[in-house]
């Protein structure tokens, strides 16, 4: 029973290696299209997320005055729909540098409000 399990155990691993090489390949598949589309985002995976990386203005609370290369979190799981959604993301990021409309807003953890008291 005890090698069953570890069989299995082996073979869900394997399958996750396998999903998660062909996940790199269309993700690396995405990055070309970007780049032939002259969008200079670049969607990343790290763990089980996904990530927009570009040169981008510093944030509203930081010191720094120049852009630099940072990441986006997306808060999408890396996964064949959400490679979509990270691409789609990527072109929107783009349209709005080259606009310099570009906001940091939508992409920042809110921060945690206080419990507001409730009254009795």
């Amino acid at each position: 029973m005890y090698l069953r399990i570890q069989a299995r155990i082996r073979q869900g691993m394997e399958r996750q290696e396998q999903f998660d090489q062909q996940l790199d390949v269309k993700i690396h598949d995405a990055n070309d299209k970007l780049r032939n589309a002259n969008v200079w985002a670049r969607i990343q995976r790290m763990g089980g997320k996904l990530y927009l990386r570009a040169t981008l203005p510093p944030k509203s609370d930081s010191n720094e005055t120049c852009y630099s290369p940072q990441r986006i979190s997306l808060g999408i799981s890396a996964s064949l729909l959400g490679l979509i959604k990270a691409e789609k993301e990527a072109r929107k990021v783009a349209a709005l540098l080259d606009c310099k409309e570009f906001s940091w807003q939508p992409y920042l953890m809110p921060q945690h409000k206080p419990p507001e008291a409730v009254a009795e």
